[in-house]
């Protein structure tokens, strides 16, 4: 049995587990006019990592999620192909949609549109109609 000083780790793979979107993501900002720290800061932007942050919150933002939406979304780039997957839960876990494509990378922000579309055809909006309604005034 672990004592209060012993650490216990666990690592889940996206199977088991998908993050909400754009978890983990560094994020800088700047001033937008602001032409010197851009040109500074421009080199540390990675492409990847944006078109997947991009897609993600595009599930979120077609879905009208917030804090308390149980969505999560989880997407990486390989050689310019998006993979992205999302799901809606009921909180209790009772219900779960879950789904997956792919596509041009570059189209980031459509596909994550096209994949929150998928998750509503499925019965999405009803999870996340009973969501909201559960955690309204709290």
């Amino acid at each position: 049995m672990p004592d209060g000083n012993t650490l216990c780790l666990q690592v889940f793979d996206t199977e088991q587990l998908l993050p909400a979107p754009g978890q983990g993501a560094l994020a800088l900002e700047c001033r937008v006019h602001d032409a010197s720290t851009i040109e500074l800061l421009t080199p540390l932007n990675h492409l990847p990592t944006w078109q997947a942050v991009t897609s993600e919150r595009a599930v979120l933002h077609a879905l009208g999620g917030g804090c308390r939406v149980p969505i999560a979304a989880y997407a990486t780039v390989e050689k310019g192909i998006l993979h992205l997957t999302a799901l809606v839960a009921m909180p209790d876990g009772s219900k779960l949609i879950r789904e997956q494509l792919q596509g041009e990378a570059a189209h980031a922000e459509a596909l994550g549109e096209q994949l929150a579309e998928q998750l509503l055809q499925q019965g999405a909006a009803e999870i996340l109609e009973r969501s909201n309604g559960s955690s309204s005034g709290t």
